[in-house]
């Protein structure tokens, strides 16, 4: 399962997962028994956290122009990029970017530029 699905089913149920720095916070009304989504966002956190974050970008850059926080935007693109832009092509073990759900090979002196 994704974290988006789970997300929306958490929403559904009236359960908001909020980021604070490497934790998640779960924000609720307490006669919500939480017993049952527990074990599944602490399985999935660190892909309901990599979509906070993301989330958060989006709203940050598709808000209004004249209330747009540059510093904010860049923190937050800072920590996405570190944690997250890069991963490793399992196959051939080469650094991919990840900005598309197909990863893309960059330049690399052990093999030939990307096609």
């Amino acid at each position: 399962m994704s974290a988006l699905p789970l997300l929306a089913e958490l929403a559904d149920a009236g359960i908001t997962l909020v980021r604070d720095g490497d934790n998640l916070r779960i924000r609720a009304d307490k006669t919500i028994d939480l017993s049952a989504f527990a074990p599944r966002i602490r399985q999935h956190k660190p892909a309901l956290h990599e979509a906070l974050l993301q989330k958060e970008i989006i709203t940050l850059a598709h808000g209004p122009t004249d209330s747009f926080d540059r510093a904010r935007f860049d923190v937050l693109f800072g920590e996405w990029k570190a944690q997250y832009a890069f991963s490793w092509d399992q196959k051939e073990g080469l650094p991919c970017l990840i900005v598309s759900p197909q990863p893309v090979r960059l330049h690399t002196s052990r093999g030939s530029a990307p096609s």
